[in-house]
């Protein structure tokens, strides 16, 4: 425990200081613009918690050893060491010795002076490979998403500015698009100020001219009747509903009356930022009728709902939500839509959050990156210390007719095995790793939880992990090809 005391102490300090000395380099992206003090920093607290974890870890992985080494046990009564079922599926199949030597020392610690540290290179590879394709499946599902409006509550290709100054007219506008045949789906949308639960944002009443309604649900289902509420994921959060469950609307009336309603919480989505409502989790959506119904709500004086459900509705919409067929009819459609309504017509908008997260946040990438070394530190000093500590063996192998070529290709055995263990377990643990990270983010973010599994960079990341594997095994294997059979079996 002394020697693990050692090392755990030069590890955190090595640690504290090379922190230190990268300080430089965060933060990055969007934030670095707001760092007072980008230079080298030195944070003592995090840098005191961080060592004191890293020492308190590394005892705790110490401490089995420890407790195996201080039982005392005769040497002449210990069993003989089982080889693993790989191994003996190796010599089974016939493999050439130089594998099953290779196979053996990267499964078997073996015992005594040529003991090596089997597990932890295991360990390491395995943790390197899940952390790479986690990476790997959370990049590739934040391009998908960023490359995908429809994920991000924009489903449609178009938005119109459809009130204000220089605004087309509503109904010169609804005519010709409903004369265009590559025009499938139409909603008009308003956005108007509406309180939940006390928590004041803004609602996008919607409704459907031709299609389905152009919006996105994150989770549960869009609302469709009177009385029902979609919310985005921070607002939801803000006011303390659940899918579900009721919340209290209070929107406003055409008299200038605040009026308050119960709704039913249908879903969670995802606000386009053309709807100025804040932010992706920002916002609620109703239908139309339903914010009608909440500004109108049914009195014993059947005339003044009907004067104020007309004054409700009297009003254009503030916006025009446009989806067209997929193809070159769509683009033409969309093209002269631009064209007859210049400065009207946008596309769907990026939200900004996700855009700089998209292009800064590299914080799981330099993750995958530092578990990736450590793996590595592992794996090459599993290869090191196995060359050192079996050199005795080496010079048996070499005395009893072994070549240069043939101890070099043990050890390279060892390395790939190593690898192919750490992939075999790492892929499907970095796979469901990523999944349920990228659905924890992204039900957070508010956004559709859509992970993509890039296979052919999963397959190329396994192939990196081996040929990186049998490229740190070159200098062991040629210090095991040129050991001298007479110093290492020498007698002490």
């Amino acid at each position: 425990m002394a020697r693990t005391l050692a090392v755990a102490l030069a590890g955190a300090a090595a640690g504290v200081l090379t922190a230190t000395l990268l300080s430089p380099l965060a933060p990055a992206g969007e934030a670095r613009l707001a760092d007072p003090a980008p230079g080298l920093t030195f944070d003592w607290p995090v840098a005191a918690a961080g060592g004191a974890a890293a020492v308190l870890a590394v005892l705790l992985l110490g401490l089995p050893p420890a407790l195996r080494a201080a039982r005392v046990r005769d040497a002449g009564l210990r069993p003989a060491v089982r080889p693993s079922l790989v191994t003996g599926a190796a010599i089974a199949a016939g493999l050439p010795a130089t594998a099953v030597l290779g196979i053996r020392r990267a499964l078997q610690r073996g015992r005594g002076a040529s003991a090596a540290p089997v597990g932890t290179a295991l360990a390491g590879t395995m943790a390197a490979v899940t952390a790479l394709c986690a990476t790997a499946v959370f990049g590739a599902s934040l391009a998908h998403l960023v490359g995908s409006p429809e994920l991000y509550g924009a489903p449609y290709q178009a938005y119109i500015n459809a009130s204000g100054p220089g605004a087309p007219d509503q109904g010169r506008l609804l005519a010709t698009l409903a004369r265009e045949p590559a025009i499938d789906r139409v909603t008009l949308v308003s956005v108007p100020a509406v309180t939940v639960n006390k928590v004041t944002t803004r609602a996008a009443t919607v409704t459907p001219v031709r299609g389905a309604v152009l919006l996105s649900a994150a989770g549960g289902r869009l609302p469709a009747a009177e009385g029902e509420i979609a919310l985005g994921a921070g607002t939801m959060r803000a006011a303390g509903a659940r899918i579900g469950g009721a919340v209290l609307v209070t929107v406003t009336a055409p008299d200038g009356t605040p009026r308050t309603g119960r709704f039913r919480v249908v879903g969670v989505l995802p606000v386009p930022t053309n709807f100025g409502t804040g932010g992706l989790g920002d916002g609620a959506a109703m239908t139309n009728a339903a914010y009608v119904a909440a500004q109108c709500p049914a009195v014993s004086d059947p005339a003044g709902q009907r004067r104020c459900r007309q004054a409700a509705t009297a009003g254009p919409a503030e916006g025009v939500l446009v989806h067209a067929v997929p193809g070159p009819p769509g683009a033409t459609a969309l093209a002269d839509l631009t064209s007859r309504f210049p400065g009207n017509v946008g596309a769907p908008d990026v939200p900004t959050a996700l855009a700089s997260f998209g292009e800064s946040a590299n914080f799981p990438l330099l993750l995958g990156i530092v578990v990736a070394l450590c793996g590595v530190a592992t794996l090459t000093h599993l290869l090191v210390a196995s060359t050192y500590r079996r050199r005795r063996e080496s010079g048996l192998l070499k005395a009893l007719g072994f070549v240069r070529r043939q101890l070099a290709a043990v050890v390279f055995w060892q390395a790939a095995t190593v690898a192919v263990a750490g992939v075999a377990a790492g892929v499907p643990l970095g796979l469901a790793a990523g999944r349920l990270i990228w659905d924890a983010f992204a039900r957070n973010l508010g956004v559709v939880p859509v992970a993509v599994l890039p296979g052919w960079l999963i397959a190329l990341l396994a192939a990196g992990v081996l040929a990186a594997a049998l490229a740190i095994a070159v200098i062991p294997a040629v210090t095991a090809a040129r050991a001298r059979p007479g110093s290492a079996l020498r007698a002490e």
